[in-house]
C-alpha cells in the first residue's frame, strides 16, 4: 500500500472541493426552486492506494466508514490477495489526520464495522474456511487492541458470506447467507460470546447450470422497535452474476423470529434491479436506492419502463412506495440525510471526455470527475438541483460509494462523511487491481 505522511499517520489534508454537477432540468429530477434547497459542499480526500483482487468495498451493504463518539472517522482498509487478504482499521481524528491501527489478516471478503454504545469499535470478519469473527476494541483508542468476543452464527457450521450487521442499543443483529445460499437472522447482546439460534429468512438454492438463487447483501436499518433490511435477489449467481429484484424484510427488535417480506421492484431476468443504499429518516420514512439497469444479457422478456437511478420512498409500516428517476445513467447511489427529513441523493462519476467521431476504450483512462446530486424535502415525492461547490477530481472508474449509517453508530444517527473507491486497472501479471481509495464530508445541513 502507498503510504502516505509521518510514521502512523497517513494524509493530513489538501482537500478537494469536489463538483456537484447537476442534471438536465427534467431528465431524471423535477426542478425545484434553489432557495429552498439545503446546499451542500463535499470535500474529498485520498486516504489510500491499495492492491487487491476484488472491490475494497465488497459487500457494499455492509459498513465500512464509522463515527466514533468525538467525531472521528474510522474505515476499513482492505487489500491484498485472494482467498486470504487484509483489513486495516484507519482513524481519522477530528484534526484532520489519517492514524493507522491493526491488521486483521485472512480474511475472505472486507470486513464491517460498527460502534457501539460504549463508544468501542467493533469489527466483524468472515473468511473461506473459518467461523465468523467479533471483534471488539479493548481500549478508546479505538485502533491497535482487540479481543475476539464471539465466533461463529447462530448455527453449527460458523461460516457466513455476503454479512450486514447494525446494532441498536446493546444488541448487535446480523444478517448473511450460508455455503447453501440461505439468508439467515441472529443477534446478540454486543458483548456476549454466542450469538442466538439463528432465523432462517429465505431459502436459497444452488444450481451449477442456470446459476445460484439467493438474497444477499443485507443492508440493515432501525425504527422504533422495528429492524429493517433489504437485499438483492439473484438467480443466475455464479454464472450471470446479475440482480433483478430488490426485496425488503422487516423483523420485531425484541423477537427477530417475528419478521415479514416483501418485493419493493422486480425486472424481468436478463435486466438488472439492484439496491445501492438503504436509509430510514428520524421520522420513519425509508428511502431505497435502485438502479433499473437496461439490458445485461440476452433474454426473451422485455423491461416496461425506464431504466436509471431511482430513489424508492414509503414510510415505515406504509404500503405505497413513490419511485423517482434520480439519474438517467445507471451507478451506485448514496443517501445523505438532513435534520429536518430533506434526503440527497449523490454519486460520484467520471465526465466523458469530448467527442471527436473517435471511438475509444475509457476504461482505464483518466478524466475529471465529479458530484451529482438531487434532493428532496418532502419524502421522496418531488426531487430537485441543490446549490453546491465548482471543482474537479481526477478519476479512472469510481464505481461504489457508502456514507455513514446510523445502523452502525452508537448514536443512531447517520453521519456527514463517506468513503468511495476508484479502480485504476489490473495490474499486469497479476490477479489483482489498483485502487484508490477516497474519504469524503459532506458540509451543508447537519445529519440526522
Amino acid at each position: 500500500m502507498t503510504r502516505f505522511g509521518m510514521k502512523n499517520s497517513l494524509w493530513a489534508g489538501c482537500w478537494i472541493a469536489a463538483a456537484l454537477h447537476f442534471p438536465q432540468p427534467g431528465l431524471c429530477a423535477e426542478r425545484g426552486g434553489e432557495a429552498s434547497q439545503a446546499g451542500i459542499h463535499v470535500e474529498v480526500e485520498l486516504v489510500d492506494s491499495v492492491n487487491c483482487w476484488c472491490s475494497p468495498l465488497w459487500g457494499h451493504n455492509a459498513p465500512k466508514i464509522v463515527e466514533g463518539m468525538n467525531g472521528e472517522a474510522y474505515v476499513a482498509l482492505f487489500s491484498g490477495e485472494y482467498p486470504e487478504a487484509n483489513v486495516q482499521i484507519l482513524k481519522r481524528t477530528i484534526g484532520g489526520v489519517w492514524e493507522r491501527g491493526r491488521t486483521f489478516r485472512g480474511a475472505y471478503q472486507p470486513s464491517l464495522l460498527f460502534v457501539d454504545g460504549e463508544g468501542f469499535l467493533n469489527v466483524i470478519q468472515n473468511s473461506q474456511t473459518k467461523p465468523l469473527v467479533h471483534f471488539r476494541s479493548t481500549d478508546k483508542k479505538n485502533l491497535e487492541n482487540f479481543e475476539t468476543v464471539a465466533e461463529g452464527n447462530g448455527q453449527e457450521d460458523g461460516r457466513g458470506w455476503y454479512v450486514g450487521a447494525g446494532v441498536r442499543g446493546d444488541t448487535v443483529y446480523m444478517a448473511y447467507i450460508t455455503l447453501s445460499y440461505d439468508l439467515f437472522l441472529t443477534w446478540k447482546h454486543v458483548s456476549a460470546s454466542r450469538w442466538n439460534t439463528a432465523v432462517l429468512i429465505h431459502k436459497g438454492s444452488v444450481d451449477a447450470v442456470k446459476g445460484n438463487h439467493s438474497w444477499t447483501r443485507p443492508r440493515l436499518q432501525f425504527s422504533g422497535d422495528t429492524g429493517i433490511f433489504v437485499v438483492n435477489e439473484t438467480s443466475d449467481g455464479s454464472v450471470k452474476n446479475s440482480y433483478n429484484a430488490v426485496q425488503l424484510v422487516t423483523f420485531t427488535l425484541s423477537d427477530p423470529r417475528r419478521f415479514t417480506t416483501e418485493c419493493i421492484v422486480r425486472v424481468p431476468q436478463g435486466f438488472g434491479a439492484y439496491s445501492s443504499d438503504f436509509a430510514v429518516t428520524q421520522d420513519g420514512w425509508m428511502h431505497c436506492v435502485i438502479e433499473r439497469n437496461p439490458r445485461i444479457y440476452d433474454s426473451p422478456f422485455t423491461l416496461d419502463g425506464e431504466t436509471g437511478v431511482f430513489v424508492y420512498s414509503r414510510p415505515v409500516g406504509g404500503t405505497t412506495w413513490t419511485a423517482s428517476r434520480t439519474f438517467a445513467a445507471v451507478s451506485d447511489g448514496g443517501l445523505f440525510l438532513h435534520e429536518g427529513g430533506t434526503v440527497t441523493a449523490l454519486r460520484v462519476v467520471k465526465s466523458a471526455p469530448p467527442d471527436d467521431g473517435i471511438r475509444k476504450d475509457l476504461s482505464n483512462r483518466s478524466d475529471p470527475g465529479s458530484w451529482e446530486a438531487v434532493q428532496s424535502r418532502d419524502h421522496g415525492v418531488t426531487w430537485s438541483t441543490p446549490p453546491g461547490s465548482s471543482s474537479h477530481i481526477v478519476l479512472t472508474n469510481p464505481s461504489h460509494i457508502q456514507l455513514m449509517t446510523g445502523a452502525s453508530s452508537w448514536s443512531g444517527k447517520h453521519g456527514t462523511q463517506g468513503i468511495f473507491e476508484d479502480n485504476r486497472g489490473s495490474l499486469p501479471g497479476t490477479k489483482l487491481s489498483r485502487y484508490g481509495l477516497y474519504y469524503f464530508r459532506i458540509n451543508g445541513g447537519n445529519s440526522q
